[in-house]
């Protein structure tokens, strides 16, 4: 278990960064992708059975890092906001909260929107929220999940597709892609299309809410929080364009 708790510890570097101020808010930013990188090397490959714990607690690790996560964004948040904050320490720390939310955060709401438990698939939606990318949930489990490495799968890159071009197809294919299947959803349960039922209204709902709430208090925390939702954002797309770039299944009957 002791492998997965890192996330936590480049976490805490985070508000560590910013009590200390100036360069030192990027510390997440530029510790995480090194460490990771220089773990991988010293300790080699994982050759440990995938799917036998002894324990809970792996079940509880992504909670708990969600939870973390979440709280440590709008403590960010906050600190942006402030007027003694600087400009340069305040895109920093976008840069660290960013990144920890693309790599770490992520993960952990992958995990938790595929569990069958709803509490559990309610907070990877918290934590979709909090970057407003709660449609991925439709858009990866009916669409990904099914239509992966085809052309009718929007994030899957293309061989030869530039990076640039496949985040603006899958930003917009997503989208469209946890739309069509809602509505499709809602036209064969005899309901209408736009309704509260329809869980990407709910999804859009919730997210406008959050970006007025958050505007009413601080138009500076808002610029932080889309600052932050872009970086993180960008990363799993981008993490989606290197895991099944070029990738092409046979598709039968």
């Amino acid at each position: 278990v002791a492998r997965f708790i890192t996330p936590f510890a480049f976490l805490a570097l985070v508000p560590l960064g910013a009590w200390l101020g100036g360069a030192f808010t990027v510390v997440a930013a530029a510790a995480t992708p090194v460490c990771l990188a220089s773990m991988d090397a010293f300790l080699g490959e994982d050759t440990a059975e995938p799917g036998r714990f002894d324990s809970p607690m792996p079940r509880w690790l992504p909670r708990a890092y969600v939870v973390l996560q979440l709280a440590v964004t709008a403590w960010a948040a906050a600190w942006a906001s402030r007027a003694s904050t600087t400009f340069p320490e305040a895109a920093g720390l976008a840069v660290s909260v960013g990144l920890t939310t693309g790599v770490f955060g992520f993960l952990a709401a992958h995990e938790l929107i595929h569990s069958r438990k709803p509490s559990e698939r309610a907070l990877g939606l918290m934590m979709l929220a909090g970057v407003f990318y709660m449609h991925f949930r439709i858009a990866h489990v009916y669409g990904h999940h099914r239509r992966a490495a085809t052309s009718e799968d929007a994030a899957t890159a293309r061989l030869g597709e530039g990076l640039y071009a496949f985040l603006i197809r899958t930003l917009c294919g997503q989208f469209r892609e946890a739309w069509t299947f809602e509505a499709e959803r809602r036209r064969r349960r005899g309901n209408a299309v736009v309704g509260a039922g329809n869980r990407m209204v709910q999804y859009l709902a919730i997210e406008a809410a959050l970006l007025i709430v958050v505007a009413l208090l601080s138009w500076r925390a808002l610029i932080f929080l889309v600052a932050v939702a872009a970086i993180a954002v960008v990363l799993l797309e981008g993490f989606n364009y290197v895991a099944h770039y070029g990738l092409l299944r046979r598709v039968g009957p």
